[in-house]
């Protein structure tokens, strides 16, 4: 019988998605370069990108339509789904036998992570 997810790995990722909204925005910076060319693209949707997925500018697109281009729009999807990769390191450590010691530090190793800090906020850049 498999163990309840930790909530501790819960907690984990509520601190990420928590930790990467309050700091939208501070630190001075304003729009990264690569923001501005999501919602061009989000201005015209097609099927071929040269360096994009064609889903991820539809994402951007609704985005948009739902917040407008504000910062808190244009890093929400990033926000949640680093979120979701600290409780998803939880739960593979569940699938593999792991209990709730080892869930918790699997998310708190994918949180402390500078690769998944950089890939999931611009704050960083």
């Amino acid at each position: 019988m498999r163990s309840r997810i930790s909530g501790l790995v819960w907690v984990l990722a509520g601190v990420k998605i928590l930790a990467h909204l309050a700091t939208t925005g501070m630190f001075g910076y304003s729009y990264f370069v690569d923001e501005l060319y999501y919602f061009a693209c989000a201005e015209h949707l097609d099927w071929g990108y040269v360096d994009l997925p064609p889903l991820f500018p539809a994402v951007t697109a609704v985005m948009r339509m739902l917040f407008g281009e504000s910062l808190f729009a244009v890093r929400l999807v990033p926000t949640l789904s680093g979120g979701a990769t600290v409780l998803m390191a939880g739960l593979l450590a569940r699938e593999l036998g792991g209990g709730r010691a080892a869930q918790g530090l699997a998310a708190l190793a994918v949180l402390v992570a500078p690769l998944h800090l950089a890939v999931n906020s611009k704050n960083f850049h």
